[in-house]
């Protein structure tokens, strides 16, 4: 039962100036491993609208987490992080399809430690990073309502990260599906912006790790 529900929902792809992360197999739903991935995954109306986003959703699913961390990524716990920064800024499309072409995702913070630790290890600029969701049904500023390219259920991560949007700042199904944040920002750390997602920010991915 376990292994076809698992290939019904393998698919997909990605893009962004990205963090990427690996997690591991073993753990509950939003505590950043690999488990926790692929549970909740994005309505089918959630689509880009903008230039190369148009008509876009991200699906890649990885099939087979790393055994280790690649050279020039960084461990913490059970991931594994990498800063796009050698390819400069992109859109979150290019984004999430780099990092997927490493076995990762855009990166996506369980919790507010592993962001900070992420934050002051693997960043390398004071500027905005895209932050792994995408889409929100209905349009909404909170971020436990938010969907993500690694299927992490939301509604439990951010009773952790408590992560939250401007009251002005909304993330909805194809307008402005995705969300930044921006490092060593006190501002703009927790408190998220919404984009198009067609514009160039940077980038980490996270890799789960096996």
């Amino acid at each position: 039962m376990f292994v076809y529900i698992f290939i019904a929902l393998v698919g997909g792809v990605t893009a962004a100036t990205v963090v990427c992360s690996e997690y591991t197999t073993g753990a509950a739903e939003g505590d950043g491993t690999f488990d926790s991935y692929y549970k909740r995954p994005i309505p089918q109306n959630c689509r880009g609208k903008y230039e190369m986003m148009a008509n876009w959703t991200p699906r890649f699913q990885i099939t087979q987490p790393s055994e280790k961390c690649k050279g020039g990524w960084v461990k913490y716990k059970q991931s594994c992080y990498w800063d796009f920064a050698s390819l400069g800024q992109t859109n979150f499309k290019t984004g999430e399809m780099q990092c997927n072409l490493q076995n990762a995702h855009i990166f996506l913070p369980a919790d507010r430690a592993e962001y900070l630790w992420v934050e002051q290890n693997a960043m390398k600029h004071n500027d905005w990073y895209y932050m792994g969701i995408f889409c929100s049904v209905p349009k909404s500023n909170d971020p436990s309502k938010f969907f993500t390219p690694t299927g992490e259920d939301m509604r439990e991560i951010n009773k952790k990260l408590k992560a939250k949007m401007r009251v002005d700042l909304l993330v909805d199904e194809h307008d402005r599906p995705c969300a930044r944040s921006h490092r060593n920002n006190d501002a703009w750390r927790w408190t998220w912006h919404h984009t198009k997602c067609s514009e160039n920010h940077r980038v980490v991915c996270e890799a789960p790790l096996a």
